[in-house]
């Protein structure tokens, strides 16, 4: 759910003024495993939000799916890592 929407800022300030060096904005860790993993929390704050579950649901896809497609509408790279076949390939939808 970070963004450092001041960056981002100039980085869309930068990709005005350069169309022909545009610099693409890349959110790590997109799904949230950093949160569950390295800083300690109980459970994954983004693929156990209500609001994120209840639009998945709604649209019949994953919450990685709803999280993936937010991002990229919005300029952000994703990067999502999965050793699932089938996470892998849901990832490209």
């Amino acid at each position: 759910f970070h963004q450092d929407v001041e960056f981002r800022g100039r980085i869309e300030q930068h990709n005005e003024e350069n169309p022909e060096g545009k610099i693409l904005y890349q959110g790590y860790s997109s799904l949230g495993t950093q949160w569950h993993h390295f800083k300690g929390y109980d459970e994954n704050p983004v693929m156990n939000h209500p609001i994120l579950q209840s639009i998945a649901k709604g649209h019949g896809v994953s919450v990685p799916q709803v999280v993936i497609q937010w991002a990229t509408r919005r300029g952000v790279m994703v990067l999502p890592a999965s050793r699932s076949r089938l996470h892998q390939e849901a990832n490209l939808n």
